[in-house]
This record gives structure tokens, sequence and C-alpha cells, in this order.
């Protein structure tokens, strides 16, 4: 399906901030016309690694009937399709960050549009936000579409106890998928 939602957060993630944006989520996806025509009577499934902000979401969420929350082992990033969609969103942000050096280096306007004085920290968020924003076109349908190949290759591997000595063992390396 691609990327239906998202939300650029500073700061700490709380669990029932977490908890809401998997409601928004779900709400979302329902309300799309892909779902209605593509996946109506089936389940959304919503994959958490063992962040702090993940752990007790299955218990804060509203229940649905329809939604099925999934919680991976420790250590199995390769199992959960949006840890490759991250890995090609860094990549491209830093692409987009490394095009910006020289406007990122040059001090000499701290201001906003505004006029208002910037901290240089602040100043850094605002380049890596706007990174992100532009970034995110890259993250379409297709690329989401492998990524969960990837990690069901994974899954399988692991449920048929197969050795998993190297992420090439199963799918081309990560970046090359963003192609």
């Amino acid at each position: 399906m691609g990327v239906v939602l998202y939300r650029l957060e500073r700061g700490i993630i709380r669990m029932e901030q977490n908890a809401a944006f998997v409601e928004e989520i779900y709400q979302t996806i329902k309300a799309t016309e892909m779902f209605f025509e593509c996946y109506d009577g089936k389940k959304v499934v919503i994959v958490f690694d063992n962040a702090p902000a993940h752990r007790q979401t299955k218990q804060r969420v509203t229940a649905h009937d329809d939604m099925v929350i999934l919680r991976l082992t420790p250590y199995s990033p390769m199992c959960n399709p949006i840890e490759g969609c991250f890995s090609v969103l860094k990549a491209h942000i830093k692409d987009h960050l490394a095009m910006d050096r020289e406007e990122i280096c040059d001090r000499s306007n701290m201001t906003d549009n505004d006029g208002v004085t910037l901290t240089i920290t602040e100043r850094s968020m605002r380049f890596l936000e706007r990174a992100a924003k532009a970034s995110m076109q890259y993250l379409t349908p297709t690329l989401v579409a492998k990524m969960e190949l990837h990690a069901r290759d994974w899954v399988n591997a692991a449920e048929d106890m197969r050795t998993c000595a190297t992420e090439s063992d199963f799918c081309p390396k990560l970046l090359s998928l963003s192609e």
C-alpha cells in the first residue's frame, strides 16, 4: 500500500503519543479508496520493534477486530519492512543535507523568515526537517512492497530454521531497492 501517514516529531515519543498515532494510522488506512477496493474484509497489520515507545502500545491502542499488532523479537530489524524503508530515507536525507552543505555551514544568516533569531540547534533541526520532508517522496509503494517481500523472506527463513548469514542471502542490498 505504501506510506499512508507520517509525522515529523521532535523529542521523545511517549507511549500515549504512539498509541494515538497507531489509531490515526488505522483510521487513515481504513478510509483509503485502495483499502476499500483491494483489502476490504482484510486485517490491518501494524508491526512494532522493541523501541521503548512501543512497549505497551497494544494495551493502550483501541482494539479493533480487523487490526493485528505484531511485536518483533529483539534484534530482528530484518523482519520489519519499515527498517529497510528507513535506510533508504536516511540515505536520501544525507544526500539532501550534502547538497545544502554550504547553506548549512554559512552562519551569517541565523534568522528565520519572520526575523526571529535561531539557535544553531534550531537552525540545524530545520535543515534536517526540510531534508526529511523532501526525501519522503522516495518511500514509494514499490519500495514498500519490496521491503515487505524482503521481510517476508527473513521471516520464512527464521520459521524454516535456516541460517541467515547475511542479508544478501535473500535479496539485493537495500540501497539497490530504492532504484
